[in-house]
C-alpha cells in the first residue's frame, strides 16, 4: 500500500494513459459490480490509512458549502455571514456553487480538523468512494488519485482484482 503523497503523484502522472485504458476497460463490467468491489476495498484500505497523518484533502481541495453551513462555519469563526463570506467563500463562475477558498483550510489544525464534528458535507464524505456509479464519475476520481492516498490504493488493487493488464496498441 501506498502512502508516501510524492510517490502518488508520480505515480498518478506515469500511469495516465494506463488510467485512461484502464477506464475503458470498467464499460464491460456492470456498474453495480464495480461499486461493489470499490465499496469493500475502501472499507479496508480506509481503515488501513490514518487520514490525519496525511490532511492532503485539506490541505489542497476547496469543498463546496451550502448557506446552512456557511452559517455555522461563520459562527465557529466568531464572525457574522456577510464577513466570513467575503473572506473565505468563493464562488464557481457559471454555476454559482459555492466554496471555501482557503489552502490549506483554516480549519485544519496539524492535519486534523478542527471542526471535524461540524465539518461541511463534502469534507465528511470525501473521498467519495462508496458513492454509486464509480465508472461514471472518473474525472473526479482521477483527480482524487493522484491526491489522496486512499483513492490511489482503491485504484490500483481494483485493477489487481479485475486482473486488469495495460494492453498496448
Amino acid at each position: 500500500m501506498e502512502i508516501d503523497l510524492e510517490k502518488i503523484r508520480e505515480m498518478a502522472a506515469q500511469r495516465r494513459e494506463e488510467n485512461a485504458h484502464f477506464k475503458l476497460s470498467l464499460k464491460t463490467i456492470p456498474t453495480r459490480q464495480i461499486d461493489e468491489m470499490v465499496g469493500q476495498l475502501n472499507n479496508e484500505i480506509s481503515d488501513a490509512i490514518d487520514c490525519t497523518a496525511c490532511g492532503n484533502c485539506c490541505k489542497q481541495l476547496e469543498p463546496p458549502v451550502d448557506e446552512q453551513e456557511q452559517e455555522r462555519l461563520a459562527s465557529l469563526k466568531k464572525l457574522d455571514v456577510t464577513s466570513f463570506k467575503e473572506k473565505f467563500i468563493g464562488e464557481e463562475a457559471g454555476t454559482q456553487i459555492q466554496f471555501l477558498k482557503c489552502q490549506p483550510c483554516i480549519f485544519l489544525q496539524a492535519n486534523r480538523c478542527g471542526i471535524y464534528e461540524h465539518r461541511p458535507a463534502s469534507c465528511a464524505d470525501y473521498p467519495h468512494l462508496y458513492q454509486p456509479n464509480f465508472k461514471y464519475r472518473w474525472k473526479s476520481i482521477m483527480a482524487n488519485y493522484a491526491l489522496c492516498p486512499i483513492v490511489f490504493n482503491v485504484v490500483e488493487q481494483l485493477k489487481q482484482k479485475l486482473n486488469y493488464t495495460k494492453t498496448t496498441e
